[in-house]
């Protein structure tokens, strides 16, 4: 299959080790390679009819220069133009608006490309028109990486939870803002909890869109619209990060959490993205820290799914395997 890698961070090169690690796999048990044909960091886009070499790719951009490894490409427009795709994968930084994703996934289901996406923003904020558009061409989008990592949620509830209705979603889902918390209760300095968070990946060189509570809240918008049907945005709810928190200068309890609760009743959703305590005999409190987790209810019984980390690798795995069902496999 032909794929689009837009973003080449540390999700993005993992994407990229995964699928040179497991070509002939893919190639064996699902009739095809996951092949490379378009790529793009922040500094270029490149576009090669050929298969682009992953662990070549890993090479250039270790060298901070993707641009041998094929044509110039200078925007979307001429991405489509230059290769029929099969699947465009966004891994690239969320923004405040999601726009221009936004436009990238419409472009993408009108030239008859799939997408898979680790981005929260887009869907958080235009998941109406963007779902609407995937109907109406008959493409697929899948984003199970934009809210737990790698710890399934879309496709464990999708496949895992058919036989009655989920009332209830609870979850860690932002490592970022839960490790600070955590390190700074046990007490560690924020900036030396800040570098060790950046140091192992799950925090980026900005982590303001967490601390301020704004990823947290996109992938709150995107579980309960996944749930119920509705096409909530951030506009429509209320949430909180945990700066506040961190610059009052108090004490932070030790089981206090960032949290995203989700609720349906009666064909009406509720939802929280906040700050709760954790009692220690709630499932929640099993979660590790830097790990990702969520319980699920639904008519007939309730799961705990936990990850033991959550890195770029994790992320990634999650996004290679959306690009294997996105393609019917």
């Amino acid at each position: 299959m032909k794929v689009a890698l837009l973003g080449l961070g540390n999700v993005g090169t993992n994407f990229a080790r995964i699928i040179a690690k497991n070509r002939q796999l893919y190639h064996r048990n699902y009739g095809s390679p996951i092949d490379i044909h378009i790529a793009a960091d922040s500094s270029h886009m490149v576009g090669s009819k050929e298969p682009i070499d992953p662990d070549q790719l890993l090479l250039h951009k270790k060298n901070g220069d993707i641009s041998p490894l094929g044509k110039k490409i200078h925007d979307v427009d001429e991405m489509f133009d230059f290769l029929d795709l099969d699947v465009v994968v966004d891994l690239t930084s969320a923004s405040k608006d999601g726009n221009w994703n936004r436009d990238l996934y419409l472009r993408a289901f009108r030239n008859g490309a799939d997408v898979v996406t680790a981005n929260k923003s887009p869907l958080s904020h235009h998941w109406g028109e963007i779902l609407k558009e995937s109907t109406k061409s008959g493409r697929r989008i899948r984003y199970e990486s934009t809210v737990a990592g790698g710890v399934p949620l879309f496709s464990f509830i999708d496949y895992s939870l058919r036989e009655s209705s989920v009332i209830r979603f609870r979850g860690i889902v932002n490592s970022t803002a839960n490790f600070l918390l955590s390190k700074i209760s046990a007490g560690m300095p924020y900036e030396t909890a800040l570098r060790e968070a950046q140091a192992i990946g799950i925090a980026e060189a900005d982590p303001s869109l967490d601390i301020e509570g704004y990823d947290n809240a996109w992938k709150t918008v995107i579980v309960a619209n996944h749930l119920s049907g509705s096409s909530l945005t951030e506009a429509d709810i209320e949430f909180e990060g945990i700066r506040n928190l961190i610059e009052s200068g108090g004490v932070i309890r030790q089981n206090i959490k960032l949290l995203s609760e989700v609720t349906i009743d009666h064909g009406g959703v509720e939802v929280f993205a906040g700050l709760k305590d954790v009692a220690p005999d709630d499932p929640l409190s099993a979660i590790s820290n830097g790990s990702l987790g969520f319980t699920i209810k639904t008519e007939t019984r309730e799961v705990l799914v936990n990850g033991i980390k959550d890195e770029p690798l994790e992320t990634a795995a999650g996004v290679v395997n959306d690009v294997l069902l996105v393609r019917g496999n």
